[in-house]
């Protein structure tokens, strides 16, 4: 489905500029899987986040979104997710080209 993450910051003097800054706020990863035998209210929690981010907010490509294109270094078709995954991995942020709004009030 479509959507957008945003983080909107009405305070001129709070806006964040930089990678370092959007870490200080914002954290992506996959939480711990814990153990089945544990039946602790945390650990039932856990595995429900865990089941949320793995089935929600990760893409498994399949054949919907799947399709075949020509790869003419290898001069053969290739089957190719539609969405561009899997997407290369980075163990920093990055801010894309997208501009920053500012208004002005």
């Amino acid at each position: 489905m479509p959507h957008i993450h945003m983080l909107l910051i009405l305070d001129k003097q709070g806006r964040i500029t930089t990678p370092d800054e959007v870490d200080q706020f914002v954290c992506a990863r996959v939480p711990a899987l814990p153990s089945m035998d544990d039946d602790s209210i945390q650990a039932v929690q856990q595995r429900r986040l865990w089941s949320n981010v793995t089935g929600m907010m990760m893409h498994d490509c399949n054949k919907a979104c799947m399709e075949k294109r020509f790869n003419r270094r290898r001069g053969e078709e290739e089957d190719i997710c539609k969405k561009n995954f899997p997407k290369p991995y980075s163990d920093r942020t990055e801010l894309s080209g997208m501009p920053l709004l500012h208004f002005n009030h």
